[in-house]
């Protein structure tokens, strides 16, 4: 009755006799097991203390060979690890070196390539330059500059492209000894973009003239003009005249050179002569 009354007192839950004897010999099994512990401890202290000094200095020895046979194989793989970095690392360089060569040959040939290029459009730009573009202009009123003794001035005109720059002079009435009976052509140089680069002076232009066949373009009368001349302060230098065509065959076949009083001229081709071919001026 007292133990069920302390139980209670307590304000514990009352522990059957059962869950008594349990606890006590969880208590002695866990006081059993910890002495065997400091027991086991105390006996390796006590080997320890009882041991041989002969004995501590191999052991002492053999931990020191142990320890060092562990650092010379990390010494080795450290050494295997370094080595095999500056391989990858080799191997690394030389494939970037290879690739900056390849590109460098990549890049000289593509160089080597626009240099032909480049060559090639020249050529062809100098050859487009030397080759004089067909250049057309019309005359009107024909009869009224015959009676008139009027010219006809043409708008500037270029030997090539970057060429010299010039006028052409159509005299209807015609001129000197071809007066009141042929058609003359004069020409007349002027100052030009393109001067500085060219040569002076020019001894003789060549110009070969047409005048169109207006029924049939394929049949018409041509003639080559020359026009001589040196440049003046001005720029600006008349050239000799030339007696192109005359009158009486022009009305004669009016309905073919003049049709609607008008005549059509057409450059095919121009060629200079420079005393100085390397001469700038």
């Amino acid at each position: 009755m007292a133990d069920t009354t302390e139980d209670k007192d307590s304000g514990d839950s009352p522990l059957t006799h059962k869950e008594r004897c349990k606890e006590e010999c969880k208590k002695a099994l866990g006081m059993c097991f910890w002495n065997k512990v400091v027991e086991s401890f105390k006996a390796r202290d006590k080997k320890r203390n009882e041991q041989d000094p002969e004995d501590k200095e191999a052991e002492i020895q053999q931990e020191k060979e142990e320890l060092e046979e562990q650092l010379e194989l990390i010494r080795e793989n450290s050494k295997a690890d370094k080595e095999n970095y500056l391989e990858q690392i080799t191997i690394q360089k030389e494939a970037y070196e290879q690739q900056l060569y390849d590109q460098q040959q990549s890049y000289d040939g593509q160089i080597q390539q626009l240099q032909l290029d480049l060559e090639k459009r020249s050529l062809a730009i100098q050859n487009v330059s030397d080759m004089v573009q067909q250049y057309e202009f019309l005359v009107p009123e024909y009869s009224r500059l015959k009676r008139d003794r009027a010219e006809y001035i043409t708008p500037p005109i270029y030997s090539k492209p970057g060429g010299y720059k010039f006028v052409i002079k159509v005299l209807v009435v015609g001129s000197r000894t071809g007066l009141g009976s042929h058609v003359s052509i004069q020409g007349l140089s002027q100052l030009g973009e393109y001067d500085a680069n060219l040569s002076y002076p020019v001894n003789n232009m060549s110009v070969t003239l047409q005048i169109l066949n207006q029924q049939n373009k394929k049949e018409s009368y041509e003639k080559q003009v020359h026009f001589t001349y040196t440049r003046s302060n001005n720029g600006e230098t008349l050239g000799s005249d030339f007696q192109f065509i005359s009158h009486q065959q022009l009305e004669e076949n009016a309905a073919i050179y003049l049709k609607n009083d008008t005549l059509w001229f057409r450059i095919t081709k121009i060629q200079i002569e420079t005393a100085n071919p390397g001469s700038k001026k």
